[in-house]
């Protein structure tokens, strides 16, 4: 593409949270209601796997999503 990038693509928030391919950490506190120090922490434990590319840590939905159902358990009545 030439020319200036049009504004609705310059930013990641110009593309919705569910239809991106990666999402940081503060992405994923965001579609979990979790803390971003909690997502942090799963990482550093090897929970929950991360990409580093340069500074930036990226996860992908879906290992964020299977995180979390192993996480589930049953709450008794």
């Amino acid at each position: 593409m030439n020319g200036p990038i049009p504004p609705a693509l310059r930013r990641s928030e110009a593309v919705p949270l569910a239809d991106r391919l990666t999402w940081n950490v503060s992405d994923a506190a965001k579609a979990t209601g979790l803390s971003a120090r909690t997502i942090q922490q799963a990482i550093y434990r090897d929970e929950l796997p991360a990409i580093r590319v340069g500074r930036r840590v990226l996860l992908s939905p879906d290992a964020v999503r299977a995180w979390l159902e192993s996480k589930s358990t049953s709450v008794a009545r």
